[in-house]
């Protein structure tokens, strides 16, 4: 009988030209790894796709506020400046010190509780009820009267020279003397403004009085600024073939110790010379980066310019666009020249000038 298999058998059938051995040995099924199992592949690359895609989109929330900041046009910060002028006692040196030193107050070395004075005396003075007592009018028989007091303080006495009292300036080294404060040339600190530029007249008319009052001036506005505002000083003039002397010839310098010092030294060291002529003086004023918020002209008049509405006309020309508020002042030397036919011109050119370009127009006298 031949050998039969059963039909649901798994041994394999050998092939007649197969060795008996050979047909179990590799007859074998195939083994399928992880990559290659059929979901897999089918999930696979939807999962990677996802994956990329969200943290594309997380990186993008993470920086969504950086690109948003960088493709927003930024606004400038608004300042209004202060077109107003200093007015009142500034400018001036309650006490100065020795040899009139302005950056000195004058102390008293007598009463050391005197802590306050905008005065100085050699000593305390009187009161006026003890100059006015019955045995001092007595023994002098005269009336009361108001003295003069040394070395400018105020006193009560006797008619005559007074006792040289008043009220004491603060207890310390002496100093000189000279009373109180002087009336400001209307300089001022632009509020705030953070661009300031200072233009004033240092032609040979400003020589004397009007000089030592402006340097003055400039002197202390310019210790009271802060260290956020710019500054610059710039001084008209035509003498040694130039007509202008700047701080700086291109720039606003910022209000810190080291740039005062630098002004105080530059003042030390001008003297006025020359006839007025501002032209390229004005025109470097606007070109000072950063471009001044706020300008001070000071001068006594544009009398050696043969057309003074030159003046105007160019600051129009160069403030076209209103940036730049502009205030002037006219400084003459005595009450009597502001009815002279040329000043009043000049004076009304200023006046129009400050009104036009958003500013405050001054008239100062030196006396």
């Amino acid at each position: 009988m031949a050998n039969t298999l059963p039909k649901n058998s798994d041994t394999p059938i050998a092939s007649p030209d197969m060795d008996s051995n050979e047909s179990t040995e590799n007859l074998h099924v195939p083994i399928i790894g992880f990559w290659q199992q059929k979901w897999v592949q089918e999930f696979l690359p939807i999962g990677i796709s996802l994956a990329f895609h969200a943290a594309l989109l997380i990186v993008g929330l993470v920086f969504a506020k950086q690109v948003v900041e960088l493709i927003t046009p930024t606004q400038e910060q608004l300042v209004i400046p202060d077109a107003s002028l200093a007015d009142g006692e500034v400018g001036g040196v309650p006490n100065p010190g020795i040899n009139n030193d302005p950056t000195r107050q004058a102390m008293q070395n007598t009463d050391a509780s005197v802590q306050e004075s905008n005065d100085w005396a050699n000593k305390r003075s009187d009161s006026l009820t003890a100059a006015a007592s019955d045995s001092a009018a007595t023994s002098t028989g005269a009336a009361i009267g108001t003295g003069f007091a040394a070395a400018g303080g105020a006193s009560s006495g006797l008619k005559g020279g007074g006792d040289g009292g008043g009220k004491m300036a603060k207890f310390g080294p002496p100093g000189g003397g000279g009373g109180g404060l002087t009336k400001g040339l209307g300089l001022g600190t632009g509020g705030n403004a953070t661009a300031i530029l200072y233009l004033c007249d240092f032609s040979g008319s400003m020589m004397g009085s009007r000089s030592a009052l402006l340097i003055r001036e400039l002197r202390d506005v310019v210790s009271r600024l802060s260290a956020k505002q710019n500054f610059n000083v710039v001084f008209f003039k035509e003498a040694d073939s130039k007509t202008f002397d700047a701080l700086d010839d291109s720039k606003l310098l910022p209000a810190i110790a080291p740039n005062k010092s630098k002004l105080y030294s530059f003042l030390d060291d001008m003297r006025p010379a020359g006839q007025t002529q501002p032209l390229e003086g004005i025109e470097r004023a606007f070109k000072m980066n950063p471009r001044p918020q706020i300008m001070y002209i000071l001068s006594d008049g544009f009398e050696a310019i043969e057309n003074p509405q030159a003046v105007k006309e160019l600051i129009d020309r160069l403030n076209k666009d209103k940036k730049t508020r502009i205030n002037t002042i006219m400084f003459r030397n005595a009450e009597t020249d502001w009815n002279l036919p040329q000043i009043k011109s000049l004076d009304a050119m200023m006046e129009q000038i400050a009104k036009e370009h958003g500013g405050t127009y001054k008239r100062v006298s030196a006396d």
